[in-house]
């Protein structure tokens, strides 16, 4: 059934609201992603508002650019908008905050879930290991993890357990994915330095003829 709120006119609104805080001097707006959850608690992204309007709840992503001093990063802005239209900046149900911290000169962004002010969980990745920084492919699979963390979890140390598996089967599936590279890279070599024999070979053969 369609929602009685109108998550995609809400949904804009954000978009300017963030859009005209931007200075475009030192802070300049660059896009939004729009995340629809529905009643089975799926979600879905897109760059554009249009599949918001049978949510039950949605996240909005704001990326913005900050210039520090000749430096430019990249910062985020995450809203909650739940299924009142009410719109809160990171904050979920149950003490939860899924955030993205900003990008610096020593620190790379990461999104992560915290749980009664501490952070329990960060990535940069999904969870194959892949889309490094694309936040719009991570969202679903730390949302997943925020379901699991609700349903399965009694306590912090609980949350911690299973974030820390989480984690660790994320890190391998990274290490396997440089790994493949590092073979790749590797097989090319090898095909190179073939090919390079082969070059000295036929080199060779044209100057044994030449002195025969």
């Amino acid at each position: 059934m369609e929602n009685s709120i109108d998550f995609i006119e809400l949904a804009n609104y954000c978009k300017n609201e963030k859009s005209a805080s931007c200075d475009n001097k030192r802070k300049w707006y660059g896009k939004t992603f729009y995340a629809a959850i529905f009643e089975d608690d799926g979600m879905v992204v897109s760059t554009t508002p249009h599949i918001l309007k049978n949510a039950k709840r949605c996240i909005l992503i704001h990326k913005m650019t900050y210039l520090a001093v000749t430096l430019t990063y990249s910062c985020y802005s995450l809203q909650i908008l739940n299924s009142n239209g009410v719109v809160t900046e990171n904050e979920l149900e149950d003490g939860f905050r899924i955030d993205i911290t900003d990008g610096s000169f020593n620190y790379c962004p990461e999104m992560y879930i915290e749980y009664k002010d501490k952070i329990i969980f960060k990535t940069r990745y999904d969870f194959n290991g892949q889309n490094f920084y694309k936040w719009e492919n991570i969202l679903p699979d730390v949302w997943k993890l925020y379901l699991r963390l609700k349903k399965e979890c009694t306590n912090s140390y609980e949350m911690e357990m299973l974030c820390a598996l989480v984690k660790k089967d994320n890190e391998i599936i990274d290490l396997n994915e440089k790994l493949n590279q590092e073979k790749y890279k590797n097989q090319q070599k090898d095909l190179q330095i073939q090919a390079y024999k082969s070059l000295l070979d036929e080199i060779k053969n044209i100057v044994d003829k030449n002195n025969e």
